[in-house]
Parts: C-alpha cells; sequence; structure tokens
C-alpha cells in the first residue's frame, strides 16, 4: 500500500507539473501577463518588484476598461429608455413603431401627395 501510494503521489505531482506547465504555455501564448503572475503565486513563488509594479499597472488598466464598458452600458440602457418612450409616444398618437411599418407609412404618404 506504502509503494502505491508513493507512486500515486509522483503520479499526481507529474500531473501538476505538466498542467502548470500547459497554462504557462497557454498564459504566455495569450500575452496574459496578470495570469502568469498569479500562476507564478500560486506556485509559492515571489513577484520582484519590476513584476509587483507591472501588476499594478496591468489591473488598473483592467479597472479603467471595465469601467469604461459600464459607462457604454449605461448610455445604451439610455438610449434604450428613450427608443421605448418614443415608441409609446408613436403608439399613442396612432403612428406605426416598427422600422418596416414606418417605411410602409412614409411611401403610403409619398404616394398620396
Amino acid at each position: 500500500l506504502a509503494s502505491f501510494l508513493s507512486t500515486f503521489s509522483g503520479v499526481k505531482e507529474k500531473g501538476s507539473s505538466v498542467w502548470d506547465s500547459g497554462l504557462e504555455a497557454v498564459f504566455r501564448a495569450a500575452g496574459d501577463e496578470l495570469a502568469l503572475a498569479g500562476l507564478k503565486i500560486s506556485r509559492g513563488e515571489e513577484l520582484s518588484d519590476e513584476e509587483m509594479t507591472r501588476v499594478r499597472a496591468l489591473q488598473d488598466e483592467e479597472a479603467a476598461e471595465e469601467e469604461r464598458v459600464k459607462g457604454i452600458e449605461a448610455e445604451e440602457a439610455e438610449e434604450g429608455v428613450r427608443d421605448l418612450a418614443e415608441t409609446a409616444a408613436r403608439k399613442a398618437a396612432g403612428l406605426p413603431t416598427t422600422p418596416i411599418a414606418i417605411a410602409s407609412h412614409w411611401l403610403m404618404a409619398k404616394a398620396k401627395h
């Protein structure tokens, strides 16, 4: 049993090493410096001051991008609310609300003149 456990432990360690190497290759290929830093830390390694500075800069960039995306999403939501209000106003006025109905309405009005 001890021999089996020893062999299993060795296989598990080798598998973990292969997995880490594979992850590292994928992260390097993707250029994901944050993931590489996280992998290094998960291995129990410490980051150099230069690496820590780079990680902080990347985290700041990521946070700025998330804020930019939130702003875009908020603008799109506001635009959606305006579109809904416009559609409701058109319905209340008895006007067409879909693009095809609007185009058809416009063509019919144009044909009458």
